[in-house]
């Protein structure tokens, strides 16, 4: 089997139950977790085993993996019940959904993504209720690049914020656009809420 870079984050309780996927034991190796405060991530440089025998743990986890000969990278989760994958950038940081000659996204892909944004949401809350305080909840969420809009749903369901949670302040910023496509956008904004715009003309 190809080998690749492999790192999941699981409940620190869980971990010796991964360490042998992982060669043996990796508690010098245990860094704490970036999204859960009492979970922490591991991670092998030439894993050589299918991430789908992770379900066999019966535990919650996500991840991601590099790619090899024959895969790509993907983002993956599993919930305790349910297991999701979806591919990913190059660094294995964000989800993606390729598009097809057509230029629309690949359906199943696109099926693919919006499972494993629920399936990760589901483990993350689970992660978090293994004693650690809400998962993001002091982070500041901050999109770094630039991506398509549905990447950034992605990310927004990837976040697992509540619906009805309150936004204190969020920005959108879109280049390259004409005056009737920023018409057409203001159009589709929520008729009771209140927004500011600013633009920079080309010249």
């Amino acid at each position: 089997m190809d080998g690749c870079t492999i790192v999941v984050t699981v409940r620190r309780e869980d971990a010796p139950k991964f360490e042998p996927f992982f060669f043996g034991s990796l508690h010098d190796c245990y860094r704490p977790a970036a999204e859960v405060d009492d979970a922490v991530t591991l991670g092998v440089d030439d894993g050589r085993f299918g991430v789908d025998e992770l379900e066999t743990l019966g535990v919650p986890f996500v991840g991601y993996h590099g790619d090899g000969d024959d895969f790509s990278p993907a983002v993956f989760a599993f919930d305790g019940t349910t297991y999701a994958y979806c591919l990913a950038s190059a660094t294995g940081a964000e989800p993606v959904v390729p598009y097809g000659n057509d230029g629309t996204p690949v359906q199943a892909e696109l099926e693919n993504l919006q499972k494993y944004l629920r399936v990760r949401a589901s483990a993350l809350k689970k992660l978090a209720a293994s004693g650690g305080g809400p998962f993001l909840a002091e982070q500041a969420r901050i999109l770094c690049g630039t991506t398509t809009g549905i990447n950034l749903l992605g990310d927004i369901e990837r976040w697992g914020l509540p619906d009805a949670e309150r936004i204190a302040l969020a920005t959108l910023t879109i280049r390259g656009l004409t005056v009737q496509e920023l018409r057409e956008l203001c159009t589709k904004l929520p008729p009771k809420l209140l927004a500011e715009l600013q633009i920079n003309c080309a010249g």
